[in-house]
């Protein structure tokens, strides 16, 4: 298991080193013109590291669509991709740090 370090100490300080014996991940960060600290982390839904393939198990959706809509909202039917094809879930998760010291998180689950 691994937590982020949001605060970037290194440490993830905010764990009692006793009851983790994890990793402590540091996130992508950026800084906006306005003084506002984006960080985020993307993390594919799988059970173990390396390829998807037999033996890593893997979210998904259970099928996608191979066409497109050429309206927003609008449904469109079309053939099927099997669930063997369809790409796995990634996790985006955002933390954003306002000027005022105002902290906002945003998670989203995303598949290509």
């Amino acid at each position: 298991m691994a937590l982020v370090d949001w605060k970037g100490d290194g440490a993830c300080a905010y764990v009692d080193s006793a009851d983790f014996s994890g990793a402590c991940i540091a996130p992508k960060t950026d800084t906006l013109a306005d003084g506002t600290a984006v960080k985020w982390i993307i993390t594919r839904m799988c059970a173990n590291a390396g390829p998807v393939a037999a033996g890593n198990s893997c979210s998904r959706p259970k099928s996608a669509s191979t066409t497109t809509s050429s309206e927003r909202g609008a449904l469109s039917s079309g053939g099927r991709i099997t669930a063997s094809v369809a790409t796995p879930y990634y996790r985006v998760v955002v933390r954003t740090e306002g000027p005022r010291n105002t902290v906002s998180y945003t998670e989203t689950i995303v598949h290509f």
